[in-house]
């Protein structure tokens, strides 16, 4: 009987949600994951930008990538990733997954690119005395205001980029919420099955994800797309998503 109940309820939701969810917050992304006009228009007016991911995933840097791209054609960016600035050696031990070959990629093809900026804004071996989100917000508050024209765009673990406190504790994201409000937009990513490399209690290793009812799949016809949610339909946490049907693990850089 309780099982027959969760799928009535599931179901209920699930028709709730696409009743309520206007066409113009959902943003289809091709395979690659590239940005559009539409998702452009859409997020210009934001000063910080924070991409969540489950380490040793290649779809949200991926995306990254792509993103950046889009606002350097209009806009001058600057691209941060959860490395501290002193840690010379990320890409040759392990990192919990940040070590992987997609980020190192990333760097490399930011670095290049016109009208971006990259830097590194994970707590330093100095800031060790300070909790670490509150470190990683100030090393991108210094880097924002290095130039206030820039838009901020970064990418960390789906917690740092949390708009509200986690076990009482300040996020990142909270802290930058708390003095830039409705100029920061947080979005997690979301998915329905693949695999991921990374570190959690059990180690670091290679996790296969079987494929979940994920209720944010229905929003769209496309495997791919980006979703603002500015209401909170799905969560407090964050007020935007990106979703990809698959998820593929990204593996650390070999240094033979």
């Amino acid at each position: 009987m309780k099982t027959l109940f969760v799928i009535i309820f599931t179901f209920i939701f699930q028709l709730f949600v696409a009743q309520t969810v206007s066409p113009l917050q959902v943003i289809p992304l091709d395979s690659n994951l590239k940005a559009n006009e539409q998702l452009f228009n859409y997020v210009s007016n934001y000063k910080f930008i924070l991409i969540g991911e489950m380490h040793g995933t290649q779809e949200p840097v991926k995306f990254l990538v792509q993103f950046a791209k889009l606002l350097s054609e209009k806009r001058n960016v600057c691209v941060g990733f959860e490395i501290a600035d002193d840690e010379t050696n990320v890409f040759k031990q392990s990192q919990a997954g940040k070590n992987s070959q997609s980020w190192f990629d990333a760097i490399f093809t930011l670095s290049k690119q016109k009208n971006i900026d990259v830097f590194f804004y994970d707590a330093t071996f100095k800031q060790s005395s300070l909790n670490r989100d509150s470190a990683m917000y100030l090393n991108v508050m210094k880097q924002y205001y290095k130039d206030t024209s820039f838009i901020i765009l970064t990418i960390s673990g789906n917690i740092h980029n949390q708009l509200y406190p986690k076990n009482n504790l300040k996020t990142m994201g909270s802290f930058l919420e708390h003095n830039f409000k409705e100029k920061v937009l947080a979005v997690n990513h979301q998915y329905s099955y693949g695999t991921m490399y990374n570190k959690t209690q059990d180690g670091l290793k290679l996790r296969t994800i079987k494929e979940q009812n994920n209720v944010l799949k229905n929003l769209s016809s496309t495997e791919n797309y980006f979703y603002c949610d500015t209401n909170f339909e799905f969560s407090k946490l964050w007020n935007a998503f990106l979703f990809t049907t698959k998820i593929n693990a990204a593996f650390p850089v070999k240094n033979d």
